[in-house]
């Protein structure tokens, strides 16, 4: 079963302790848990880390970033550092947007701060990245949080679509800009490539980052406070995550 994380598992209070003890009942069962997130490898850590909540791999950055349970990197895509560089350039003066950058060894980047607040719900530990310093690193993906204006979010969405290497999709408040051909449900075929087995896919996710890992699924959930988009390509809609392993788990 793959699992999102922010507005799935993790929420403002936390993690629900019902969810987290249906995800170990899940592992006890045999079957394999996998966190599919927009999250980095270094926000996964932070999010994650104390919470005694154990998965068996991680499908990270929206799909192009695939570890072990530990978090050693099996298989990633780059995103070009020059749509990096076009990003800060185009939106690094920008009031009512957050620009960051993630990498597979540095904790998240912010290159531009124009909200006002540095750190979200979703994107809690980061640093700052001067623009000059971006050729120095290699960049799996660019995050943008635009707070409270979906239309502003749907312009620079279709700007992105101006560089072949490069995709962008909605996940709450954020858009997550991404090297071109990924996805959540890309990653979970490549993690399936890698392990060599042919399982019955779950999956459970709240928003439209997950659309394309339900498109795969065998079998998708979401919950009621998922927008109308992922509801249509959900067979479940559920009010927990606990209450959609037990039911999964009662079906034998």
């Amino acid at each position: 079963m793959a699992f999102d994380l922010d507005g799935t598992i993790l929420f403002a209070d936390g993690i629900r302790p019902a969810d987290a003890d249906a995800i170990a009942r899940w592992r006890a069962a045999g079957n394999l848990a996998v966190t599919a997130t927009g999250k980095s490898i270094a926000a996964a850590r932070f999010a994650l880390g104390g919470t005694g909540l154990e998965f068996d791999y991680h499908v990270l950055n929206t799909g192009c970033v695939i570890t072990d349970a530990d978090y050693r990197v099996i298989e990633s895509d780059p995103l070009d550092t020059a749509v990096v560089t076009a990003l800060a350039d185009e939106f690094g003066g920008t009031e009512g947007v957050n620009l960051y950058a993630t990498t597979l060894d540095t904790r998240d980047l912010i290159l531009h701060n124009g909200v006002g607040e540095a750190t979200t719900s979703i994107l809690v530990d980061n640093e700052r990245l001067d623009v000059a310093d971006i050729p120095k690193h290699e960049f799996v993906g660019a995050p943008i949080w635009v707070p409270g204006d979906p239309g502003r979010m749907g312009r620079i969405e279709k700007w992105v679509g101006r560089f072949p290497g490069a995709s962008a999709v909605r996940n709450q408040d954020f858009l997550d800009v991404m090297p071109a051909g990924t996805g959540k449900g890309v990653g979970i075929d490549r993690l399936i490539a890698h392990l060599d087995i042919d399982p019955v896919v779950y999956t459970v996710g709240d928003s439209w980052n997950d659309i394309g890992m339900h498109r795969r699924a065998d079998h998708a959930a979401c919950f009621d406070y998922s927008p109308a988009e992922v509801k249509e390509v959900c067979g479940t809609v559920t009010g927990s995550v606990a209450e959609f392993i037990d039911a999964v788990l009662a079906q034998g």
